[in-house]
């Protein structure tokens, strides 16, 4: 999917404490029965090179199975995955973030990640798909989670970001000539758009990061989903102030752009602050609705 190449499986599993134990249980077991199996055998006897390759074959085979059964997936596991793979991916971006950092942050081994995802590649396709589904595996998906076709994780993004462009208020708005209330109509549209993104916060700060490493991302995030919004809020506010419905707008573009900034500034960007304002969510929500509405609207 991207320009750096791809952390290969296998790098070395790590496994939890149960499965290493069991491992043990298992070698000393077959090392015992190797043991008989020999005694049994009369001195002088030449060992058929069959057999004995049938044994260890048997002995190895019967050991990787049971290490790979032994490794158990605790219930919140891929859910604690996306979470701080989500944190990776958005503090690093998707160039920089290796699968040892999203390992560290899980608190596992390395390799232990590869038994839940194949690549860098799926673990980004994972969180694209799930950052911000608060119930993201009430089916628990076949492990380890394959590696996406090239180009499914740009279609999906592609596909949600249509879906979810333009807010129902607006669409309603531009499709609207008599307008008996123009601040409830903005208060609205703000209301809404507030709201999808606060809903979609983790999304659109991966989105905003990793677009940096991703052209194609980058031309569907801020040409195609960030400038389509800005392009009709620009034409909603252009055609109410032009109707005197709103306050008269030296340039209705910029005005769209400073409304959607300060919008995603407090519903996204703000939680990711160095140095953040501890402010209630509520609270920011409703004094972002009243500032851009009383800014606008006419009294």
């Amino acid at each position: 999917m991207g320009p750096q190449s791809l952390q290969q499986r296998g790098e070395g599993h790590g496994g939890d404490e149960s499965g290493a134990s069991e491992q043990l249980k298992l070698r000393f077991a077959h090392r015992r029965r190797v043991q008989r199996w020999v005694s049994a055998t009369p001195v002088g006897t030449r060992l058929c090179p069959d057999a004995l390759a049938g044994l260890l074959t048997d002995l190895v085979g019967q050991l990787y199975e049971s290490s790979v059964m032994a490794r158990t997936v605790p219930d919140d596991r891929l859910a604690r995955l996306v979470e701080c793979a989500t944190q990776v991916f958005i503090e690093q971006g998707y160039r920089r973030t290796q699968m040892a950092d999203v390992a560290k942050a899980l608190g596992v081994a390395k390799g232990t990640l590869y038994l839940y995802v194949e690549s860098k590649d799926a673990l980004f396709d994972l969180v694209a798909r799930c950052a911000d589904d608060e119930r993201p595996f009430e089916t628990p998906p076949p492990l380890p989670i394959r590696t996406p076709k090239p180009g499914a994780t740009l279609k999906y993004v592609r596909e949600r970001l249509a879906k979810n462009q333009v807010p129902a208020a607006l669409a309603a708005a531009l499709g609207r000539s008599r307008v008996p209330d123009p601040r409830a109509e903005l208060e609205g549209i703000v209301r809404e758009l507030y709201d999808a993104v606060a809903r979609n916060r983790r999304g659109i700060k991966l989105l905003d990061r990793s677009a940096r490493d991703h052209p194609e991302l980058a031309a569907l995030w801020f040409e195609g989903a960030r400038g389509g919004l800005m392009a009709l809020l620009g034409q909603y506010l252009e055609a109410r102030s032009r109707r005197k419905l709103l306050r008269p707008l030296p340039h209705p573009a910029v005005a769209a752009r400073l409304l959607i900034e300060t919008v995603v500034f407090w519903a996204v960007h703000r939680h990711w602050d160095p140095h953040p304002q501890p402010v209630d969510d509520c609270v920011a929500k409703e004094t972002v609705v009243r500032f851009i509405v009383s800014a606008l609207a006419k009294e």
